[in-house]
């Protein structure tokens, strides 16, 4: 499986901070750290030098990141407890296989229709098939 990766490597006193993202996923795929005598191997040409990485969202890998708008009517709330609800009611309205943002700090999080509702919107995602 050949998979479009970026790379992003920070150097600095202690050493080189490396992470790999999956570019069509928009996800983080490993990260690693090597100690300051790891990076002057690296750099002098040695290979196989041994290090653990950190893996992440491996079920993503090779796929597509989608995202659209989900709009919803915002259940009955307080302005402090508002945006808790709209997270639970986005978590329970998102068509399936579609994961909602939680945040809901933005200027358009929230607006007023003139039926007297409150319209809560938020992204949604899904990593699918190329």
């Amino acid at each position: 499986m050949k998979v479009n990766l970026s790379v992003t490597m920070l150097l600095g006193e202690e050493g080189m901070r490396v992470e790999l993202n999956d570019k069509d996923a928009g996800v983080p795929v490993a990260r690693f750290q090597l100690t300051a005598d790891q990076t002057c191997q690296l750099f002098g040409r040695l290979s196989n030098i041994p290090v653990e990485a950190d893996v992440y969202n491996l079920d993503k890998v090779g796929k597509q990141l989608e995202f659209k708008t989900l709009k919803f009517d915002l259940p009955e709330h307080t302005l402090s407890n508002r945006k808790e609800v709209a997270i639970k009611e986005a978590l329970r309205v998102c068509p399936e296989g579609w994961v909602p943002d939680e945040y809901f700090g933005s200027q358009d999080s929230f607006v007023h229709d003139g039926r007297g509702k409150t319209i809560a919107s938020t992204l949604i995602r899904k990593w699918a098939k190329k």
